[in-house]
């Protein structure tokens, strides 16, 4: 008697994926998304916060202390 088992993450890694096809499988429930962000806004990540920003979080952090 054998099981027949799939996993749906086994194939997830085996090729990259074009940012449509992310977004089609995170609307189809196959991912978190996760993957579909990251192609999306990694770039993000490596801008500098503008001054106006860090003002703000600053002050916050003082009236919060």
């Amino acid at each position: 008697m054998s099981a027949n088992i799939r996993c749906r993450y086994a194939k997830l890694e085996l090729l990259p994926r074009s940012v449509p096809a992310r977004i089609a499988a995170f609307l189809d429930g196959t991912t978190n998304g996760e993957e579909l962000f990251r192609a999306l806004y990694d770039h993000v990540l490596n801008e500098p916060v503008p001054q106006s920003m860090r003002s703000i979080l600053q002050d916050t952090e003082r009236n919060a202390g």
